[in-house]
């Protein structure tokens, strides 16, 4: 599915990773251009436990589309909690609100 992206290579980093098996995640991860994927190559980087790779990552994403945002709302709890109450993440959590026009839970600001 084109909106998922790069998002089944990620749930297979994610499988690898629990498994054990850290240099086939980490080969997912060579697999991924960074330039043009920030999202994705910070998502593999915070499955590995790289967090401050994974946060440099996520501070080059632009925009959130249909996967990431799904990813980062829906998805994978294990690998966002210890990103968790780090500006950054909270910032790329913001992104995708502000990519897709919502607001987040609570919060009656308008969303320009």
């Amino acid at each position: 599915m084109p909106w998922a992206e790069l998002g089944p290579d990620a749930a297979l980093a994610v499988a690898l990773q629990a498994s054990g098996d850290s240099d086939r995640a980490r080969d997912v991860l060579a697999a991924i251009d960074a330039d043009e994927h920030p999202f994705w190559a910070g998502f593999v980087h915070a499955v590995l436990g790289e967090r401050e790779p994974a946060l440099r990552s996520f501070s080059r994403v632009e925009h959130m589309g249909a996967g990431p945002t799904l990813v980062v709302h829906h998805h994978f709890p294990s690998v966002w909690k210890p990103l968790r109450g780090d500006p950054r993440y909270d910032a790329l959590v913001g992104l995708a609100h502000r990519s897709w026009g919502m607001q987040p839970a609570g919060s009656t600001a308008p969303t320009t």
